[in-house]
């Protein structure tokens, strides 16, 4: 309520720390992805660590000041790069997202029993495997844990010399308890609108059609890249990847954040049958761009390598806000987002959609790219800015946002924007 939150936490202190194994139940070191999601268990007072190298870790806190790595407990997934794990304490359930192993392929949702306490310790018990679209990237049970979702990232890989990139997706499951769960695949395919329309909303396509036929027929890297089966099997959802969900506090929506094309998909669940997609209504919104100018919101923002911090006021320099993860809250029965605005970008081999800006545009304004065109308001933009001092090396996107394919032969550079919101 809005009384609670009224008195916010006063300090932290760590009471505690654990490193867990990258393997099964042993192997420590740095880079090996051994924690990449976590999920602790309130009731039996255990936690599960996702590793990258496909084990599960298991942690006993029953003492919260000395907590420690059950050897014994560990699972093994058999090599798949895990993804999320969570819990439903009360169902005595454990669940553990991975991917394909040739990443774009479906995914797999794997259901275990919890490690229960007694005269003698219960280990997990596999119980039923779902699947889910490609890279279930994160899974989320909804608040009375009836239904599961997972965020399906689809990222794209080059398989063999070729582009293949899935579409975006949201699977969600009912009856997950049992033998026979109900799964509905909510695909985004063309229902969120077409690219021309996502762009008028003002979401952010890294590679949208137009795009892909510049950078694969007329860019100075055509000859690296072969988009052919991607471009012939497009859809928008391509550039729609999945990163992370909450869920609202009925149950009756899932809120899917777009990290790479800055904004949020809102899917409302029926509480009824699931008999088809068009029982799921689809919502999508965009999280604009960031204004780094004196017109926008912030104290600035410091583009300039000296080692020092200054902030300052950079006139048409702007970023996508670009939230990775998001957290939903209640507070007077009212629904609210937050997001954690980091900042992510694509890249397919030799097409990156990160470029420094000096490799995007020269110093007499012009474009360094074949065929592209820079408009007049980023010319004089990027003037102001390197009399301010700007880095040239600093990150922009090519992607929609800044760069205007109407004309896939000629593009037009429009306007000079950056990863990342740097905020909440």
């Amino acid at each position: 309520t809005s009384g609670a939150s009224s008195a916010g936490p006063v300090d932290f202190k760590m009471k505690s720390r654990v490193f867990v194994p990258y393997g099964n139940g042993d192997g420590y070191a740095f880079g090996m992805g051994a924690a990449e999601k976590s999920a602790y268990d309130d009731l039996e007072k255990y936690s599960y660590s996702v590793s990258e190298q496909g084990y599960v870790n298991v942690v006993d806190w029953s003492d919260s000041s000395k907590p420690t790595v059950q050897k014994s407990l560990a699972i093994n997934l058999g090599g798949f790069k895990l993804t999320d794990v969570n819990i439903c304490p009360g169902k005595k359930l454990l669940f553990v997202g991975h991917g394909a192993k040739d990443t774009v392929s479906n995914g797999r949702v794997r259901v275990y029993s919890t490690v229960q306490r007694g005269t003698t310790v219960k280990a997990t018990t596999f119980l039923r495997e779902i699947e889910t679209g490609p890279l279930p990237d994160m899974i989320s049970p909804n608040n009375d844990c009836t239904m599961l979702a997972a965020a399906c990232e689809a990222e794209g890989a080059v398989i063999n010399g070729e582009l293949i990139d899935p579409e975006g997706s949201l699977t969600l499951v009912r009856k997950f308890d049992t033998d026979t769960p109900e799964v509905m695949h909510v695909k985004f395919g063309s229902r969120l609108g077409t690219d021309e329309e996502l762009i008028a909303m003002g979401v952010h396509l890294p590679l949208p059609l137009k795009a892909m036929e510049y950078w694969d027929e007329h860019s100075s890297i055509a000859d690296k890249l072969n988009f052919a089966k991607a471009r012939a099997s497009y859809s928008p959802a391509m550039n729609l990847e999945p990163e992370y969900l909450g869920w609202s506090y009925d149950s009756s929506k899932v809120y899917i954040n777009l990290q790479e094309s800055n904004a949020i998909v809102t899917v409302t669940v029926p509480s009824g049958a699931w008999a088809s997609q068009s029982d799921f209504t689809l919502r999508i919104d965009a999280l604009g761009l960031k204004d780094w100018s004196s017109a926008g919101p912030t104290q600035g923002i410091d583009l300039i390598k000296d080692s020092t911090c200054a902030l300052k006021h950079f006139p048409g320099f702007s970023t996508l806000r670009q939230a990775d993860t998001l957290q939903v809250v209640n507070i007077d029965n009212v629904d609210y987002i937050l997001a954690a605005c980091e900042g992510d970008d694509k890249e397919y081999g030799d097409y990156a959609e990160k470029f420094k800006f000096l490799e995007l545009v020269n110093d007499d304004g012009t474009a360094t790219q074949n065929g592209m065109t820079v408009s007049s308001e980023v010319h004089a933009h990027a003037t102001s800015q390197k009399d301010l001092g700007a880095d040239k090396s600093r990150r922009v996107t090519v992607g929609s946002a800044a760069i205007d394919y109407s004309n896939p032969a000629a593009p037009e550079i429009k306007a000079i924007v950056g990863f990342g919101g740097r905020g909440i």
